[in-house]
């Protein structure tokens, strides 16, 4: 398994952890998952082409915490039914912390999805990675992460011309 992501999500999903800072940030990955011809079945590829904000609903220790309110996932499942998009994965941040699962991401994880993950340390965008939990649920294993280009073409500057 591998995640492809555009550094224009990326962006956005750090400028939302920048935003929320001393609070979690939470949202929704929407894409693909494409089997890589003439590969094993467990090459797969997910292609990360939406990424939702969504409100962290936790009460409280929202800084350690986040939630997203299952009926807000089940609207987003509704909307994508009948296209080849799906939810694919998660997104929250760690304010002050590693960019590392905690026991709580794993309790409330499913297998089969990508959750990447967010370090922001005082307000700063840090590192992100992904993790996918292990079909028994013991552990997250590190998914590898593939920038790729901005989606939009980025116009040059006419002050360096």
């Amino acid at each position: 398994m591998s995640l492809r992501i555009h550094r224009d999500l990326i962006e956005q999903i750090r400028a939302h952890g920048a935003e929320t800072y001393d609070e979690e940030c939470c949202g929704i990955l929407i894409g693909r998952e494409d089997h890589m011809a003439g590969q094993v079945p467990d090459d797969i590829l997910v292609s990360v082409i939406e990424a939702r904000r969504i409100a962290n609903s936790k009460e409280g220790e929202r800084q350690r915490r986040f939630i997203i309110d299952p009926l807000e996932i089940l609207a987003i499942e509704d909307e994508l039914e009948g296209s080849d998009r799906r939810i694919v994965g998660y997104y929250h941040s760690h304010p002050d912390h590693p960019a590392k699962p905690s026991e709580f991401d794993r309790q409330h994880a499913w297998p089969g999805l990508s959750y990447l993950i967010l370090a922001v340390e005082k307000g700063e965008p840090k590192a992100l990675t992904s993790w996918r939990l292990s079909e028994d649920r013991t552990e997250f294993r590190l998914e590898p992460v593939h920038a790729m280009p901005a989606t939009k073409p980025r116009t040059a500057d006419p002050r360096t011309s």
